[in-house]
């Protein structure tokens, strides 16, 4: 891959890519914007799950998640729960448990819209989108749209084909990826989103 920066560059900020989205998207994967508002969870008001579910927006369904992620974390450290994040989840099973919601989904918030796709299956879409974007504008800056298209699903290949046998199976990014192209591609591919993907899908998502 041909790069504007030294492949021992400053670390890719983990910023770049984001665990919490803003869309529910009813479009292509190439469609999805690979970041927008990101949800903080500790910042939020609570909200009713009712209030939460008549709305049905992309930006409740992406609370609900960073709610949960808080809750979890709150959990495996043993710690105790913020009192709105207690409200929230007091207010979620209650609402399950007296059938106002058919599904513990619906009542946490978790719906997407008639002919839209997963949250998780987003969530993914959006993570892999934004790796390869931040590929494109850092490390392959001087080229044009379609050859920075091309350098990547050429990388990508490679990859898939090589290290990424090995890479799959393990949950952390060998260190000496760190602050090159291959941070960005391990990303994409651990996003769990389809990759390698091909050049006219690259070329969508880079045009964003």
């Amino acid at each position: 891959m041909t790069a504007t920066n030294d492949d021992e560059g400053s670390p890719v900020p983990p910023t770049y890519f984001p665990a919490d989205t803003a869309t529910v998207a009813t479009r292509g994967d190439d469609d999805l914007a690979p970041q927008d508002v990101q949800f903080d969870a500790s910042s939020q008001d609570s909200q009713p799950c009712a209030s939460t579910l008549s709305k049905a927006t992309s930006r409740g369904i992406f609370a609900s998640i960073g709610n949960l992620r808080e809750i979890m974390g709150c959990c495996i450290d043993g710690k105790p729960l913020d009192g709105d994040l207690a409200d929230w989840l007091g207010e979620a099973i209650d609402g399950y448990l007296t059938r106002q919601f058919r599904t513990l989904e619906e009542a946490l918030g978790l719906i997407f819209p008639r002919g839209g796709i997963p949250w998780w299956r987003e969530e993914a879409i959006r993570k892999r989108n934004a790796a390869l974007l931040y590929l494109a504008e850092t490390f392959l800056g001087e080229l044009a749209l379609g050859m920075q298209a091309h350098e990547i699903w050429s990388t990508a290949k490679r990859y898939a084909a090589s290290a990424w046998r090995f890479d799959r199976d393990n949950d952390d990014m060998p260190a000496h990826y760190a602050g090159t192209p291959k941070e960005c591609l391990w990303r994409a591919f651990k996003s769990r989103a389809p990759m390698p993907i091909g050049e006219r899908q690259l070329r969508n998502i880079l045009a964003h």
